[in-house]
């Protein structure tokens, strides 16, 4: 299921590039150098979120491990993350690896719900628009509101709607996903999205 993200890989980064893969164990059809984690280990990404003080020092760690791109799968880290409680991470450290995100690398692959992130070596200026930022899915709530979304149970997707943007009051994307769950629905909540 990420196939054509390994063929953009191979095509589109240096042949020295080094990965780390995000949200997934699997790194076959990575034609570069890659870290990653299995379900039973630590994630790394998380792990650092956790012990660096700013969004910089985030960006510091990840280079000093030798990691030139972050690769994420988000389809398959929604599917485990929650389970395996890799990215329970408090409010202000969402935050941290959030700006992280938006200020420390450029997103240069997006599409369905796979991306794959350059590290920068200096931060983006702040009036850059948000970018997607798809480790953002790997929290309990939020892995659950696509999984509710996805089985149709729309009161409760409201209810994780409302945890995950507890965790995240920052993000543009979670606010604008709320407004568009509150319009599609009915004061009773009956109605469907569209």
């Amino acid at each position: 299921p990420y196939f054509t993200m390994a063929q953009w890989v191979r095509a589109n980064t240096p042949r020295d590039a080094r990965l780390l893969i995000v949200g997934d164990a699997r790194g076959l059809y990575y034609p570069r150098p890659f870290l990653t984690n299995t379900v039973f280990d630590d994630q790394e990404l998380s792990r650092i979120a956790k012990a660096a003080r700013d969004p910089g020092e985030i960006g510091r760690s990840l280079k000093e491990m030798g990691v030139d791109y972050l690769v994420v799968n988000g389809p398959e880290g929604i599917r485990v993350s929650s389970d395996y409680h890799h990215y329970d991470l408090t409010p202000g450290e969402w935050k941290r690896l959030d700006d992280f995100i938006q200020s420390g690398t450029d997103a240069v692959y997006l599409s369905d719900f796979q991306g794959v992130y350059r590290l920068l070596g200096a931060s983006k200026p702040e009036a850059s628009p948000e970018t997607l930022d798809l480790v953002l899915f790997f929290s309990k709530p939020a892995s659950q509101f696509v999984k509710d979304v996805q089985g149709r149970r729309w009161k409760e997707a409201g209810e994780d709607l409302e945890q995950t943007l507890e965790l995240y009051p920052f993000s543009q994307f979670w606010r604008d996903q709320k407004s568009q769950f509150e319009k599609s629905f009915s004061p009773a909540g009956m109605r469907n999205p569209s």
